[in-house]
């Protein structure tokens, strides 16, 4: 089946990752290969997954299955084919163009999308702020923009005005949240809010880097959490830890692959933390103490996004591929 140059060719394999947790904790253990591959032209950037929707944006626009990833139908005509940030809110999609394309919403799983960004301009250019970052928390969405900190609109987006105080127009590439606090990746490091993001403090003390460019304050690209422990992945390939909300950091990273300026993926749940990078997949179920590498029959890695669900972990890579397998 083919949609638009996409293609379904799945690889029925079995297999679950050792030591990850699900449906309340049972731990399942298994070691042989467990990847699913869907094939299409064209990278995806970006993957969101609801219930057996998985909706994934690449630079032919954004592509949606509604069966976990098996078929995948066609983009919306209306949406620009350009590369897309992704986040949900409640039922709402958030799709976010870099350049000069600003936000779109959806509330009918992907199937249509509205284009709703008024007051998203670059430092009151006039001009679309170039979105590299978007999540949603509680009522509230924010966009991490290139060079101009964050905005925030209320769910539905209707306006968006800017919350970066103190952030100095920093580049945002990620978000997470841990009870009231905001965390963001950005070129220069992490900072937190606890305003709403009224008002940004940096988060440095650990944070720096060992693979590339060591000593530096690494620019962080990925963020996560499980209950109160955050996970920073960086643009050097360096993996962090806070378990005192974003105070302090350790390096985890030891049992990596030396990347030496590859951008790192992550998802967690429960003890479970998931890593991507340009050599393959790896998991940790003890904070980093030991990695082991799952990339199996992922024919070639180079892993831009990492998604975990209720049964799944999907991963995208370099060769215009989303892979999925049974946690």
């Amino acid at each position: 089946m083919k949609y638009f140059g996409m293609t379904s060719l799945f690889l029925i394999l079995s297999g679950l990752i050792a030591g990850c947790t699900n449906n309340g904790g049972v731990t399942y253990s298994g070691n042989a290969p467990g990847w699913y591959e869907s094939s299409y032209t064209g990278p995806f950037n970006n993957i969101i997954t609801y219930g057996s929707y998985v909706i994934a944006a690449g630079n032919q626009g954004i592509f949606r299955s509604t069966n976990s990833g098996i078929s995948w139908m066609p983009p919306d005509s209306t949406l620009p084919a350009t590369n897309f940030s992704l986040a949900m809110e409640g039922n709402t999609f958030i799709a976010a163009g870099n350049g000069p394309y600003g936000a779109y919403i959806s509330t009918d799983s992907g199937a249509t999308w509205t284009k709703d960004d008024s007051g998203l301009t670059a430092n009151g250019s006039g001009r679309y702020a170039p979105i590299i970052s978007i999540a949603g928390y509680g009522p509230d969405i924010f966009a991490g923009v290139q060079g101009s900190g964050v905005f925030r609109a209320t769910d539905p987006a209707t306006i968006w005005t800017p919350a970066n105080g103190g952030m100095r127009n920093a580049s945002v590439f990620s978000f997470t949240f841990v009870g009231t606090r905001i965390f963001a990746g950005t070129g220069q490091g992490i900072y937190i809010s606890s305003d709403n993001g009224r008002n940004w403090a940096p988060s440095g003390n650990g944070l720096t880097a060992n693979n590339y460019n060591p000593g530096s304050i690494p620019p962080i690209v990925a963020l996560t959490a499980s209950r109160t422990e955050i996970y920073a992945g960086s643009q050097y390939g360096d993996v962090f830890v806070s378990k005192d909300y974003g105070n302090s950091w350790t390096d985890i990273s030891s049992g990596l692959p030396n990347v030496k300026g590859g951008r790192v993926s992550l998802a967690v749940r429960d003890s479970c933390l998931v890593a991507g990078d340009s050599l393959g997949v790896y998991v940790t179920t003890n904070d980093g103490g030991s990695w082991k590498n799952i990339t199996d029959n992922i024919s070639n890695p180079g892993i831009s996004s990492v998604v975990m669900t209720g049964e799944f972990l999907y991963v995208s890579s370099s060769d215009s591929t989303v892979w999925r397998r049974p946690l």
